[in-house]
């Protein structure tokens, strides 16, 4: 080989090695940015989530109230709730429909269809209620069991991100979040308590569970 062809050959190794270290580095950021991308979608609903479910919890709270009185109390706060609430399912539901779910983890999609099909049953779930045909405690376990759902809808996006001080976050948003839910149980049964001016059947136990859980 002529040394022109060696010195070529020399220069060309560090060159490749430059080249392959700058496109693992580009493959690296393209991947990066595209997860900040869908955390980014995934926070967007987390937003709307927790605004429906923070309306459901006040909606619960009147319910038990006014079931707990009989039906004598409440009535006008509740039906102002259930407006303010259907604000937020109808903001919830536009969202959705621009929502790509193709690329979120499996266990998202679950709590997420669990949480949708219990919303689906809200509107049955009120005519019992202003009735008067369901006990306080099954009222008050529907909203429980959606709003569960919807937070572990919220909980299990740390699945889809690798960046430790993001999962960090979530983590602590998510327990922050159910931490509140349990605070809202507390004031649906004692609205119901207050309200009937005694414990109902089982809420005394689960009033003292509450507290102990928070």
């Amino acid at each position: 080989m002529s040394i022109k062809l060696k010195l070529a050959t020399l220069a060309a190794i560090p060159l490749f090695v430059i080249a392959l270290g700058g496109a693992i580095n580009i493959l690296r950021l393209q991947s990066q940015a595209a997860e900040m991308a869908r955390i980014e979608h995934l926070t967007d609903l987390a937003g709307h989530v927790s605004a429906l479910v923070h309306e459901t919890q006040k909606e619960r709270g009147r319910t038990a109230g006014f079931l707990g009185s009989g039906g004598m109390r409440f009535g006008p706060e509740l039906t102002d709730q259930r407006k303010l609430t259907d604000q937020r399912v109808a903001d919830f539901n536009a969202f959705l429909e621009g929502f790509d779910r193709s690329d979120v983890s499996p266990a998202f999609n679950d709590h997420l269809d669990a949480a949708r099909s219990a919303l689906a049953d809200l509107k049955d779930h009120r005519a019992r209620v202003s009735s008067q045909s369901i006990p306080a405690p099954k009222a008050i376990g529907y909203y429980t069991g959606m709003n569960a759902s919807f937070l572990d809808a919220i909980a299990a996006t740390v699945a889809d991100c690798s960046d430790a001080e993001i999962v960090r976050q979530i983590t602590a948003y998510a327990a922050f979040l159910k931490s509140k839910e349990r605070a809202g149980i507390e004031r649906a049964v004692l609205s119901n308590t207050f309200a009937a001016d005694r414990f109902g059947p089982g809420m005394y136990r689960k009033f003292i569970a509450l507290t102990t859980a928070q």
